[in-house]
C-alpha cells in the first residue's frame, strides 16, 4: 500500500518473517509513513468478545448463512451488524465476534436453536451420498468401526409383499392405543410417538446399511453419533489414485553374443579377452557395458530371474538388442487402473481341451454275438461310439496381471503376473495338444515414472530342417543323396518392462493424454512415406 505512494529515492521493504517494515527517507517522508501505517495497524479484536460454539446435529457451514440473515448486516433485527460468525468445520463449531460480552448469550441461543434436525429424541435416520468410492464398501468397513459387527448385506430394492428391504433391520409399527399388548422389559427399546397415532419402535444402536443403485448409505444414529460418522465419511469418501501402466513384452533370440543371456552379455561380455583380464576389462570402455551399469540399480532372484531398475537408457539397451539379434514385441499393452485394483490383458487365443470322456448310456463289458435271428446274445454293453466329450477352452498366448498399490510418498508396490504360453506339437488322441508357459510371478517396488525390467525366463527349442535340390531331393531312396537334413537349435529369452505412472490429479491425466498426443504427432512424417 505504500510504494504506490514513495517518492524517488526512498526505500520500502517488507520482513515478513518478522512482521516489520523498512523505511528509509528524508524526515518528512518517514512521519508520513507512519502516520499511513498507524491508520491500517489496528488491533480489530481489541475490545472484542469471542466464543466458540461446537454443534450437534447441524452442520456448521449450513447454520453460519441462516444467522447472518438474522444478526448479520443488513439484517431485521436493531442487532444487525454487531456480530461476525465463522464456521470452523474440523471441530463443526462456530466463533462468534461480538462487540460486547452479553451478546455471545444471545448468539449461543439462537444457534441451539438452528441447530435442529427434526427429531429431538432417539435415533434418526440419514441419508449421505457417496461420491467417489462404493457404498458397499464404505459401508462394511464403518459398520465394523463404529459397531464392532460385520456389515449386512446392501440393499438393493423391495423383496415382495410383506418383506423388508434387505441389509434394513426390520422396525415394528402398531397404533398407539393398541390393547393387550405384551409388557417390554426395562432396557427394551423405546417408541418415538407422532401425532397420527402411529409410533415406531426404535433402537440406540448404530444402523449403517448401503443401497447399490444410488450409491447412498443410510444411517440410523443419534444427531452427536451421526456427525462423529460423517467425519470418517468424509476422510474416506476421496478422489481415488489412478495408476497408468505401460508395459511391453519382448522376445529376443539367444545368438552368437547373447547365448548366455541378455543380462549376462551385458554384465560380463569381455569382447574375447582372456579371463585373466575379466576384473580389468569391466572397468574398460565398453559401451554395451555402460549403458548397462549407468541404470538404477540390479538384482537377481531364483530360478533365473533377474530384474533391474530402469531409467532413460531403457530405449538405448532396446536398440542395441534390435542391432544384435531378432527382437520381436510380442505384446505393448497401456492402460489405467485405480489404486489397489486389478489390471488384465490378454493377446491371444482360446483352444479346446477335452477334460473327460464318458458313456451316459454304461461302459462295453465284452463282444457279445448275434446269430440274425433275434435268438442272439450280447454280454457287453454299449459300444463306445456313444462317448461323449467335455470340453474346456484355455487361454494361450500374452496375458498380464498387474495390481498396483501407491503409498503417500509415490512409490508404486506391483503385484506381477506375466504368462506367455503356445501350443506344441501335435494333438494326442484325445485332440489335446502340450502347452508351453513360460511365467513370472513377483511383487516389486518402484517410483512413480520409473521403468523395471523383468527378465531371464528362458526356451529351448529344437527342431529339424531339410534342405536339397528341388524335386531330386523328394525321390525315394535315393533322394537323400541330393539333400540334407539338419537340426536347429534356438533360445529365447522373455523381457517384461513396465512403467507405471501415478495419476493423482486432473493435470496429471492431461499431461498423459498431451504426451500420447506427441508420439502420434510424430509419426506423420512416416505416414507420408507410406503408399
Amino acid at each position: 500500500m505504500l510504494q504506490p505512494y514513495a517518492r524517488q529515492g526512498s526505500i520500502i521493504k517488507a520482513d515478513n518473517t518478522r512482521a516489520m517494515i523498512l523505511i528509509a527517507g528524508t524526515r518528512a517522508d518517514l512521519e508520513a509513513y507512519l502516520q499511513t501505517i498507524e491508520i491500517f495497524d489496528v488491533d480489530w479484536l481489541a475490545g472484542m468478545s469471542v466464543g466458540v460454539f461446537p454443534l450437534e446435529r447441524v452442520e456448521a457451514s449450513t447454520v453460519v448463512p441462516e444467522i447472518e440473515k438474522i444478526f448479520g448486516e443488513g439484517g431485521p433485527t436493531p442487532l444487525a451488524g454487531l456480530f461476525r460468525f465463522l464456521p470452523i468445520e474440523r471441530i463443526n463449531a462456530v466463533l462468534v465476534i461480538t462487540p460486547q460480552p452479553e451478546y455471545l448469550d444471545d448468539a449461543e441461543a439462537w444457534l441451539r436453536k438452528l441447530d435442529r434436525g427434526g427429531n429431538e429424541s432417539g435415533s434418526q435416520l440419514y441419508v449421505y451420498y457417496v461420491k467417489n468410492v462404493k457404498a458397499v464398501d464404505l459401508s462394511e468397513k464403518l459398520t465394523e468401526i463404529f459397531t464392532g459387527q460385520t456389515s449386512s448385506k446392501s440393499s438393493k430394492g423391495p423383496t415382495g409383499v410383506g418383506g423388508v428391504v434387505p441389509g434394513v433391520e426390520s422396525v415394528e409399527i402398531k397404533t398407539a392405543d393398541s390393547k393387550n399388548s405384551p409388557s417390554k422389559p426395562a432396557n427394551a427399546p423405546r417408541a418415538a410417538t407422532g401425532n397420527d397415532g402411529i409410533s415406531i419402535v426404535q433402537s440406540d444402536e448404530i444402523r449403517i446399511t448401503s443401497i447399490e443403485e444410488s450409491n447412498a448409505l443410510m444411517i440410523r444414529a443419534t444427531p452427536s453419533e451421526y456427525y462423529s460418522i460423517l467425519g470418517a465419511i468424509k476422510r474416506l469418501d476421496i478422489v481415488p489414485l489412478q495408476v497408468h501402466i505401460e508395459a511391453k513384452v519382448l522376445q529376443v533370440d539367444l545368438t552368437d553374443d547373447l547365448a548366455f543371456g541378455v543380462k549376462w552379455f551385458f554384465e560380463n561380455a569381455t569382447n574375447g579377452l582372456p579371463e585373466s583380464n575379466y576384473r580389468n576389462s569391466r572397468r574398460a570402455n565398453n559401451p554395451a557395458r555402460t549403458a548397462w551399469n549407468s541404470f538404477a540399480g540390479s538384482a537377481s532372484g531364483a530360478n533365473g530371474l533377474a530384474w533391474t531398475f530402469l531409467n532413460i537408457e531403457t530405449e538405448a539397451l532396446l536398440s542395441t538388442l534390435q542391432k544384435m539379434t531378432n527382437t520381436r514385441v510380442l505384446s505393448a499393452p497401456s492402460l489405467v487402473v485405480l489404486n489397489n485394483k486389478d489390471a488384465s490383458i490378454n493377446v491371444g487365443k482360446q483352444i479346446p481341451v477335452v477334460s473327460a470322456v464318458f458313456n451316459p448310456y454304461g461302459v462295453n463289458t465284452g463282444t457279445g454275438n448275434d446269430t440274425g435271428t433275434g435268438t442272439g446274445n450280447n454280454t457287453g454293453g454299449v459300444t463306445s461310439n456313444y462317448n461323449q466329450s467335455y470340453v474346456q477352452f484355455r487361454d494361450t498366448g500374452i496375458k498380464l496381471d498387474v495390481t498396483p498399490r501407491v503409498n503417500p510418498g509415490g512409490l508404486v508396490y506391483l503385484e506381477i503376473s506375466q504368462e506367455e504360453s503356445t501350443t506344441d506339437g501335435t494333438p494326442d488322441a484325445t485332440g489335446n495338444v502340450a502347452v508351453n508357459q513360460r511365467t513370472i510371478d513377483t511383487e516389486i517396488a518402484v517410483q512413480s515414472g520409473q521403468t523395471v525390467l523383468l527378465g531371464g525366463l528362458i526356451r529351448e527349442t529344437t527342431g529339424e530342417s531339410n534342405s536339397g535340390v528341388p524335386g531330386l531331393s523328394r525321390i525315394p531312396l535315393i533322394g537323400k543323396l541330393f539333400g540334407s537334413t539338419a537340426k536347429t537349435y534356438l533360445r529365447q529369452e522373455l523381457l517384461v518392462l513396465i512403467t507405471p505412472t501415478v495419476i493423482d490429479s486432473a493435470e496429471s491425466a492431461q499431461a498423459l493424454t498431451d504426451d500420447y498426443r506427441a508420439r502420434f504427432k510424430g509419426l506423420k512424417p512416416l505416414l507420408k512415406k507410406l503408399p
